[in-house]
């Protein structure tokens, strides 16, 4: 289970969890 750090929303999976960390916040990351 991921959480957004900057919103605190959580996520069932990484793969939306990124999603919205790119879309929501313009985030990108390195471990991929």
């Amino acid at each position: 289970m991921s959480t957004c750090l900057v919103c605190g929303e959580h996520f069932s999976d990484d793969v939306r969890f990124l999603n919205h960390m790119m879309e929501k916040h313009g985030f990108r990351n390195p471990n991929v």
